[in-house]
């Protein structure tokens, strides 16, 4: 491992060239296996310890890691939140499908370091983005044209329009 180096967002074990003879298997079965897995179709658990903010982080290895999964479950283990609170992501390029599942009633507002974040309910889920310096909503624009909501009717030649 002395000339590896890792991708810029999500870690992901690059190997020198010649290098790691006889484990080069191993090392490109946990990439793929794990690492890049994960951030595809990955579960992960982010649990808030205490009553604050929290961060999470991303390091240099390819072991799993909560903050490359692609689903984040947010709960809080100790208790209750009583404020909404920050969950402060790494500033990388990453989608983030982030659950509320924290008690208290409290939102939760997923943001990085610097960078501008979008709140997200108790109990509700939101598809985020992470580009480089803030998190936004994957979807800003929804086209309802008919169909119907709680059955009440909606589009074009609906009363509701």
């Amino acid at each position: 491992m002395a000339g590896s180096t890792y991708s810029t967002n999500l870690k992901i074990e690059l190997m020198t060239t010649g290098e790691d003879s006889g484990t080069w298997g191993d090392i490109t079965n946990t990439n793929l296996g794990t690492a890049l897995e994960q951030s595809i179709v990955g579960y992960g658990t982010v649990d808030y310890t205490s009553d604050a903010n929290l961060t999470i982080s991303i390091t240099n290895s390819n072991a799993s890691q909560a903050a490359r999964a692609l689903v984040l479950n947010v709960t809080s283990v100790f208790g209750a939140l009583t404020a909404t609170r920050e969950l402060v992501v790494p500033t990388i390029q990453k989608q983030y499908i982030v659950q509320n599942n924290t008690t208290g009633g409290q939102s939760i507002t997923v943001k990085t370091s610097a960078g501008t974040g979008i709140t997200v309910p108790s109990g509700k889920k939101a598809h985020l983005y992470v580009d480089g310096t803030n998190v936004i909503q994957m979807f800003d624009f929804v086209d309802i044209n008919g169909g119907a909501i709680d059955g009440t009717t909606v589009g074009a030649a609906s009363a509701s329009t």
